[in-house]
């Protein structure tokens, strides 16, 4: 047996094992300082958000899950709703817009007492003769003129805010007038469940964009489901972050979609996000 071989080949073992011992002790300080810079670089963030006067609602760092959504587009549902409906309204629906807008021939009292108001629109909303699918609508806080109140859709995924699927009951003189509805048909999943970024890392997203102006105040954030793109006939949904803020000095409410998959900032139409859950 060749002993200075075997003892070529343990030195040889000795020395790769010192060298990546050697490594792994001169890398860990550099792993625990790169954790130590990300949490420096979260508390500058918030500092920055202090310091420019942007006042925040209860937010988490804790991340959650979402799926891609599809559904088809269609105008079968408005012959259903029009059959539904109670012969007190009259129903305009166009081929070009999946959405009816309901006028009613004999408008209905909400009532003198304003604390009802809300509750009085609900109930409309919930009787089956007034609304299609009603009960699968919930009503939104808005920030807009009270003259409108919005209702998005329901689904067991979460609420989809989108013009797509919205319910807008107009009110005048107390009085419930006439409503826009659109309907979106059943969702269905398009792959398994993903991981979602934070409202935290949405606030700071939107931040780092500059699109959290100085002295705001953000009123709300809320995961929903927006539209994406409509393609070959299916509207495809992604779980984003919906957030409303208010300038402090006059009151103007924006606001902003996040991307809760990607983080990144969502380009929105300002007429469909007039108001929203709070």
């Amino acid at each position: 047996m060749d002993f200075k071989r075997i003892e070529c080949i343990f030195l040889l073992v000795f020395v790769a094992i010192n060298i990546f011992l050697f490594v792994e002790i001169f890398q860990a300080p550099k792993l625990l300082n790169g954790g130590h810079t990300v949490n420096v670089q979260n508390n500058d963030l918030k500092n920055e958000i202090i310091a420019d006067n942007i006042t925040l609602p209860k937010i988490s760092d804790e991340q959650g899950e979402g799926y891609y959504l599809a559904t088809k587009e269609g105008h079968s549902w408005i012959s259903k709703a029009k059959e539904q409906l109670s012969n007190n309204c009259t129903i305009v629906s166009s081929k070009d817009t999946d959405a009816i807008i309901v006028n009613l021939n004999k408008p209905v009292d909400l009532g003198n007492n304003k604390n009802k108001t809300l509750s009085n629109i609900k109930s409309f909303v919930l009787n089956t003769r007034n609304v299609y699918q009603g009960g699968k609508y919930k009503y939104i806080d808005s920030t807009a003129d009270k003259s409108t109140y919005i209702f998005a859709q329901k689904s067991k995924y979460g609420l989809v805010t989108e013009n797509h699927s919205q319910l807008s009951i107009v009110v005048k003189n107390n009085h419930i007038v006439s409503y826009m509805q659109y309907y979106v048909a059943p969702l269905n999943t398009l792959r398994e469940k993903q991981a979602t970024i934070s409202s935290q890392a949405a606030i700071d997203a939107l931040y780092t964009y500059s699109e959290l102006p100085n002295n705001s105040h953000v009123l709300w954030i809320s995961f929903v489901y927006s539209k994406l793109i409509t393609t070959r006939g299916s509207i495809i949904f992604i779980p984003t972050w919906l957030v409303a803020i208010q300038n402090s000095n006059n009151k103007f409410t924006i606001f902003k979609r996040v991307n809760a998959f990607s983080g990144n900032v969502m380009t929105i139409d300002s007429e469909e996000d007039k108001g929203y859950i709070k």
